[in-house]
């Protein structure tokens, strides 16, 4: 019950049911893990991005006998990126940061309005607290900064996004 999967975009794949030698006239049964169900020997589906689903393939051959294949449809890398915070000590807000989900690489920079680097991290569980890094005790004055994140996932999609963030004391 092998079949080929083919990633047609970020969450769209293909999967075809193989003619293996001992299943000549076989039924096809999908079952896509998101409540989906086919008998077709070609499937195209569309998942939300949100959970990893296990695709099984049971094929029955013409005297009964039973075989399964399964795949499990990975999580596409996601951001939560804010966009303001208030560095100001008084414990609400006082960091910046990215969340992420299924990010295998991550390389952040903040520039302030000259372009110039005032934060650099390849670890997206390190907060920016508004201090121009390399420069201890030094923070940034109240502004708009621009980030740009650069980030692959598990199977190797690469994303960059930039954005602005507005850092008020």
């Amino acid at each position: 019950a092998g079949f080929l999967t083919t990633n047609l975009s970020e969450n769209s794949y293909e999967f075809i049911a193989r003619d293996e030698p001992y299943c000549h006239n076989c039924q096809y049964y999908w079952n896509l893990g998101d409540g989906t169900t086919s008998q077709d020997i070609i499937v195209e589906h569309t998942f939300d991005g949100v959970y990893a689903y296990e695709v099984q393939l049971t094929a029955i051959n013409e005297i009964g006998c039973i075989d399964s294949s399964f795949y499990t449809v990975p999580i596409p890398p996601s951001f939560y990126i804010p966009n303001s915070f208030t560095p100001n000590g008084d414990g609400i807000n006082d960091v910046w940061a990215v969340v992420s989900k299924e990010v295998n690489t991550f390389d952040l920079r903040i520039f302030n309005r000259w372009g110039e680097q005032v934060f650099y991290s390849t670890d997206p569980s390190v907060p920016w607290i508004g201090d121009r890094q390399r420069e201890s005790g030094y923070f940034v004055p109240d502004g708009v900064y621009t980030y740009v994140i650069k980030a692959t996932g598990f199977r190797q999609e690469t994303f960059e996004k930039t954005g602005s963030i507005v850092l008020t004391r």
